[in-house]
């Protein structure tokens, strides 16, 4: 006669393990909403300059406490903007013209200073504080895009919209940052007409 040997350990490590898995879930989905900090498009001015779209935009960029904790202790972010002229269509919308910017945020601890290197300024520059560091970032002058061709019609707008790039954060830290509501910083796309 044959008999099946059960260990006692095998279910408790199993229950023990799916208890883990659904607490970081509950922890995830739990996550305070005060915790979540926004990226928003606050102003944007357009002009139209020899067949260009100048674009001048203001965002309020804050950063939840964990994503600060990160940039004081070294990990370096990269905050994207992206703007596009899109023309409205029946079943879906044209992109005219599309640009991005990027800036680089980090820590410098022997200064303790903010760096923010700008594809949209020249060179680097400092700040004291991490707020003066995200309003210099936030402040987007010059932003050059195509118009469309013959001319613009009131099914034109300027889509704007900000973000962190995960994508560039360490390897390590991308995982936890995907999966984290903390990390997702994203003002979504907000739309402006580009007719007075």
């Amino acid at each position: 006669m044959m008999y099946a040997l059960y260990t006692i350990d095998a279910p408790v490590d199993l229950r023990r393990h799916i208890l883990v898995m659904c607490m970081g879930v509950m922890l995830m989905i739990a996550s305070p909403l005060s915790a979540l900090a926004e990226f928003s498009v606050r102003k944007v001015e357009v002009q139209n300059v020899d067949d260009r779209l100048m674009v001048s935009a203001d965002l309020d960029l804050g950063l939840t406490k964990e994503v600060e904790d990160a940039v004081n202790n070294g990990v370096p972010l990269v905050l994207l903007t992206e703007f596009k002229v899109v023309r409205s269509g029946l079943l879906w919308d044209t992109d005219i013209d599309q640009v991005k910017t990027s800036s680089r945020l980090r820590y410098h601890a022997l200064s303790d200073h903010y760096i923010v290197d700008s594809s949209s300024s020249e060179g680097i520059e400092m700040f004291r504080s991490v707020d003066d560091a995200l309003r210099r970032i936030g402040r987007l002058r010059g932003i050059s895009l195509a118009l469309p061709k013959p001319g613009v019609t009131n099914d034109d707008q300027l889509a704007v919209r900000s973000r962190l790039d995960i994508d560039a954060l360490p390897g390590p830290l991308r995982p936890m940052a995907f999966l984290s509501s903390n990390w997702r910083l994203n003002s979504d796309w907000t739309h402006w007409n580009i007719l007075p």
